[in-house]
């Protein structure tokens, strides 16, 4: 069972990249298909840092569209 207080911002941040980098456009569904594996098994611990993992992935996707945008 993880335990979110060991979760660093940096951890969080550095597995949300790696998703983004390997899965590209299908991180964020492959991220909440992690996330309700968790639930399903009641690691709600584990369940809350991949929701913040799914978070992060949305926001660098996100950023990634507006570079995209502006430089075209």
């Amino acid at each position: 069972v993880t335990n979110i207080f060991t979760e660093t911002l940096m951890d969080i941040y550095r597995t949300a990249h790696s998703f983004v980098m390997r899965y590209g456009r299908d991180a964020p569904p492959k991220a909440c298909k992690r996330t309700n594996e968790l639930l399903r098994r009641h690691d709600f611990s584990g369940s809350i840092t991949w929701f913040r993992i799914v978070t992060v992935i949305y926001e660098i996707l996100i950023l990634e569209l507006r570079e995209k945008a502006h430089v075209h």
